[in-house]
């Protein structure tokens, strides 16, 4: 969401977004019937977004994935410029 965290939110930690991610991921398939679901990913939530895939990859889980596209999301900051 495009919403700012609250205090409501202040214990939230990148294992709850990234498991908020993967929630949203699987209860879309469970939803829909797909084998795949297609991830968009903006900005800060890119990169949560990219880590939550990663995670599914790591368990096996990546065909839940039919794409991920990421939209002005830095991940390598090495390089900025």
């Amino acid at each position: 969401s495009w919403a700012n965290p609250g205090r409501a939110d202040a214990a939230w930690s990148l294992d709850d977004y990234v498991g908020s991610i993967v929630e949203a991921i699987e209860t879309t398939r469970e939803v829909t019937g797909a084998d795949a679901v297609h991830v968009v990913g903006f900005c800060a939530g890119g990169i949560a977004t990219t880590t939550a895939v990663a995670h599914l990859a790591a368990l096996g889980r990546i065909a839940h994935v039919a794409t991920l596209s990421l939209m002005v999301t830095v991940l390598d900051v090495r390089r900025g410029g």
